[in-house]
């Protein structure tokens, strides 16, 4: 009964690890257009670095107008499992959907 206990114990863990999956929604935004960079720039460049070595799905809607951040989105960002939205009521609500 022991072993197979054990067994069983193992069984649900590795069925419980293959079914996980980490998935990151990156969502907001906001603009200032007038200066040279934002407050989500480098965070931005940081966190990249950081969601490409974990190796989790995610998505991405977040918008601002800043021609920079949008900039660092495309090339930082562009393996998303769909493309980047914009931060709307309606892609927010498809997101958590």
């Amino acid at each position: 009964m022991k072993i197979f206990f054990s067994t069983f114990i193992i069984f649900l863990s590795i069925s419980s690890l293959a079914q996980a999956e980490n998935h990151l929604l990156m969502i907001g935004g906001g603009g200032e257009p007038k200066e040279k960079k934002t407050i989500f720039d480098n965070g931005l460049n940081k966190f990249s670095k950081n969601l490409k070595k974990s190796k989790w799905k995610y998505e991405v809607s977040f918008n601002g107008g800043h021609k920079k951040t949008e900039k660092i989105l495309a090339k930082r960002y562009s393996k998303g499992i769909a493309p980047t939205t914009s931060f709307t009521q309606s892609n927010y609500v498809d997101l958590i959907e």
